[in-house]
């Protein structure tokens, strides 16, 4: 221990001595303050933080690597070799010591993502998870693997070369290795090449709705580049300690080997368990506009919330769960006591057992159907309990081949959505759940479109009660999230949002949703428009969408970037205008796209001032500037009963015929 840390120390004196270290530091916290600069305006710390890990390290792991092979000429051209060459030292010991002074400031480029993290944590989101420390600290791994990479390139090659050697290897790491390499691997091996994980093609290990991945996969990743670091450092202390004939051989080549097995052995994991997700997975294409009227058409709309359930979730390995489902209030929407209930639940379950109190029931099973025959003499007030298990955890396969998880429930995060039908619902839509009791283990943040009544913990189980506001079905959602919620004049909007979201910019945006939703009640009282809504913010690759839409377990999936910032607020605005106007169905036929823009805007315009006064812009496309520009200038200078009035002349032209542009100058003039 002693000659590693006089070698240790030695390595050090010389590194601070030369202008090298001061250099690389003085470019890594540049570096650093530019890419802050360029993502300060980001109102989502997850993504400002994500960001900034990719853009930082991005870019130093290329200074990683020529690093590595700068070191090794360094040393050879101090001939620092030849000057310890007839002093006994161990060669692990000195190129450990040599590595790890190398690669000190690397080490500490990679932990100012971990430092920014803790500090914003503690400063603004003091309940947010300590899960992304770990995470963005186990960039060091790369970066290790970087320098030693570079090292050995600069230590076989004995010119300049090596610079362009380290330079290539990187891109094909980084960059061939996505755009040339990965058509050639099977898609499980796809993510390997990239030894950072930070490309826009693997950003699902990144921060999403429910924080950052904690699939194993991604440290099996990891740790297939640790071991292979390791791997590399042994066999060339090998090679050294032969030529010097030290009595360690043995030792170091075993390390080396050993390395290999287990880096071997996380690359195996790794494959295996993409290999596992692409069988489960499905290719699925984007959902556009002209797919969605179809999609609300059919939107599950029930009638009576009357169903009383308690779910006991109990999930356990490989993405399956163990559900204990027990229904109530059975007199209040079953036909009679002597009939068959007939229920829905999705086909991948198998049912264990129904029962009523003690007494075991027949039922029968067909695909999602199931159908339990309730006996004549079953007492009032009798609840039904379902007992049923199954494998839940289903992927979609994105262009990119990326495997993005679905429906999960685990430790960190639930996505269990009302019409996977992943509970047992009344078959034929006329009843909803009325309340739901939720018993799920305890460490998770568990949220839903109902409302909580109340929270407790009993023996490292949560309970949680979950009152409904509407005639919707139940939504489970769990993970580093929280509740935001606006209500006013008897409409309520709740946004379901990661715990890292800006607070006050989130509100802003529901209240955007909000008022738009009051806005388009008032003009046109559309049949069946929802008074309480419930958002929840998607990354468009995992949604499969790229714009916002009503899901038909009745909750609306919206950009997730439009809580990050990134867009302009009359973008926002018309963005949630067309997801109003067409989940609550205003048209009985698609829009032209002249028409469609010539209602969104002038809808957007009216919303614009009501919550700014005339203190606002909508800027119109220009190929319908002529058409649009007028309405906007119409809405600016005229008061409320006036513009309403020509909201619903607009609107009843384009329901009479959407495709014909209408007269705008007869709309203005008040002869619609």
């Amino acid at each position: 221990m002693r000659e590693w840390w006089g070698h240790l120390l030695t390595e050090w004196r010389l590194s601070v001595r030369g202008v090298y270290l001061w250099m690389l530091l003085f470019v890594g916290a540049s570096h650093a303050w530019l890419v802050h600069s360029v993502n300060q305006e980001d109102k989502s710390f997850g993504f400002y933080i994500q960001q900034f890990e990719f853009m930082f390290m991005g870019a130093l792991s290329i200074l990683a690597v020529l690093s590595g092979v700068y070191g090794a000429r360094r040393d050879r051209m101090n001939g620092v070799d030849q000057l310890l060459g007839s002093m006994p030292y161990s060669s692990v010991k000195r190129w450990s010591a040599k590595i790890i002074v190398f690669t000190i400031p690397f080490v500490l480029f990679a932990l100012t993502p971990v430092v920014i993290y803790l500090w914003i944590r503690q400063t603004q989101f003091p309940e947010a998870s300590l899960y992304p420390v770990w995470f963005l600290m186990s960039t060091i791994i790369p970066v290790l693997y970087a320098v030693i990479l570079g090292w050995l390139l600069g230590g076989l090659l004995h010119s300049r070369f090596g610079y362009f050697a380290g330079f290539v290897l990187f891109l094909l790491h980084f960059y061939g290795g996505l755009l040339l390499i990965v058509p050639k691997l099977p898609k499980p091996a796809r993510l390997l090449p990239n030894f950072l994980l930070l490309d826009y093609k693997s950003m699902g290990y990144f921060n999403d709705l429910w924080g950052f991945s904690r699939d194993l996969s991604f440290w099996l990743h990891r740790g297939f580049y640790l071991f292979l670091a390791a791997a590399l450092f042994f066999l060339f202390v090998f090679a050294v300690s032969r030529i010097r004939k030290e009595p360690d051989i043995r030792r170091n080549s075993a390390l080396g080997l050993l390395s290999i097995v287990a880096a071997v052995s996380c690359l195996t994991g790794h494959v295996a368990m993409k290999s596992d997700l692409t069988e489960l997975s499905k290719e699925a294409g984007y959902v556009m506009a002209a797919d969605r009227a179809s999609q609300y058409k059919n939107v599950l709309k029930t009638q009576q919330p009357s169903i009383d359930y308690e779910l006991a979730i109990e999930p356990y390995g490989r993405g399956s769960i163990r559900v204990g489902a027990t229904m109530g209030n059975i007199d209040a929407w079953s036909n009679n006591a002597d009939s068959t209930m007939s229920l829905t639940l999705h086909a991948l379950f198998e049912v264990e057992s129904v029962k009523a109190g003690d007494r075991s029931l027949t039922f029968e099973r067909t695909e999602n159907k199931l159908n339990i025959e309730l006996p004549k003499n079953l007492d009032k007030g009798m609840e039904v309990e379902i007992v049923y298990k199954g494998a839940i955890a289903d992927y979609h396969l994105t262009s990119d081949s990326l495997m993005i998880p679905i429906h999960e429930a685990n430790g960190w995060k639930v996505n269990l959505p009302g019409d996977f039908e992943w509970y047992p619902q009344e078959a034929s839509g006329q009843y909803s759940p009325r309340s739901v009791t939720v018993t799920y283990p305890d460490g998770i943040k568990l949220f839903s479109n109902f409302d909580i009544v109340e929270r407790t913990v009993e023996d490292g189980r949560q309970v949680i009660a979950f009152e409904s506001r509407d005639d919707m079905s139940f939504n489970l959602w769990g993970g580093a999230l929280k509740e935001l919620t606006v209500s006013s004049d008897g409409y309520y909007t709740k946004a379901i949002v990661n715990e890292l979201v800006d607070e006050d910019y989130a509100r802003k945006q529901i209240d955007i949703f909000h008022s738009a939703n009051g806005m388009i009640a008032e003009l046109y009282k559309p049949k069946g428009l929802n008074k309480a809504a419930t958002l929840l913010p998607l990354d468009w690759i995992e949604s499969n969408e790229r714009d916002n839409s009503f899901s038909q377990a009745g909750y609306y999936r919206i950009r997730g970037y439009l809580f990050n910032g990134l867009y302009p607020e009359d973008q926002v605005v018309s963005m949630m205008i067309t997801t109003l106007v067409e989940s609550n169905g205003l048209f009985s036929a698609p829009l032209g796209p002249e028409n469609e823009s010539i209602f969104n805007h002038a809808l957007s315009a009216y919303l614009m001032k009501r919550l700014h006064g005339d203190d606002y812009s909508v800027e119109p496309p220009s190929e319908y500037q002529e058409l649009i520009e007028p309405i906007i200038s119409y809405i600016k200078n005229h008061n409320g009963e006036e513009i309403e009035q020509l909201l619903r002349d607009l609107y009843n032209k384009l329901s009479y015929n959407g495709t014909a542009v209408p007269d705008i100058a007869a709309l203005l003039n008040g002869e619609g």
